[in-house]
């Protein structure tokens, strides 16, 4: 078996970028990102879902206690209504000991304003979380839902995975010289 250095050094380069992709320092922090369906509704709303998704930054996340986190961004579609992070400018995500609680995010009065709703996070865990909702001056509008988050993955591994590629590619170049 015959491997240069050029091979070792990339090979070993390689293995770097992967390694440091696996285990981000805390200066890497990324922002977060959660998709979320509401579903099992009651009320009105019954038999009906309905998703949307937000973002978080979690670089100052320390895991320890009761800790609340802005939203950077937020889309939620209710009955052909979009609501954003703007409609909620206290929009937060809530963690306890670094456990994800859910989102926190209301728009409107209930009893007083002709749609409202909110997003409660859970107690103990994200599968706590429910959604709840009033639309005034209607009977039976009201109720509440179950709430599913799923984290969307990042492509922390992506520089990695191209460093690879990129050596086969090298190493299949220098192999086709050699035979030459």
């Amino acid at each position: 078996m015959n491997i240069n250095l050029s091979q070792l050094t990339l090979t070993a380069a390689s293995f770097a970028v992967v390694l440091s992709a696996i285990s981000p320092t805390p200066a890497q922090a990324a922002t977060v990102t959660y998709d979320f369906t509401i579903n099992n509704l009651d009320g009105d709303l019954a038999g009906n879902s309905f998703s949307g998704s937000f973002t978080y930054d979690d670089a100052l996340l320390t895991g320890s206690g009761s800790e609340y986190l802005g939203v950077s961004s937020l889309l939620f579609n209710l009955l052909g209504t979009d609501y954003t992070e703007a409609d909620d400018p206290f929009a937060e995500v809530a963690f306890f000991e670094g456990t994800f609680l859910g989102l926190i995010f209301a728009v409107g009065n209930p009893g007083v304003d002709a749609i409202s709703f909110a997003f409660v996070p859970g107690f103990f865990d994200a599968s706590d979380a429910y959604f709840t909702y009033d639309f005034t001056g209607s009977t039976g509008k009201f109720g509440t839902g179950d709430i599913q988050y799923q984290v969307v993955p990042t492509p922390v591994l992506l520089p990695g995975l191209i460093g690879l590629g990129l050596g086969a590619l090298r190493k299949k170049a220098e192999r086709e010289e050699s035979n030459v």
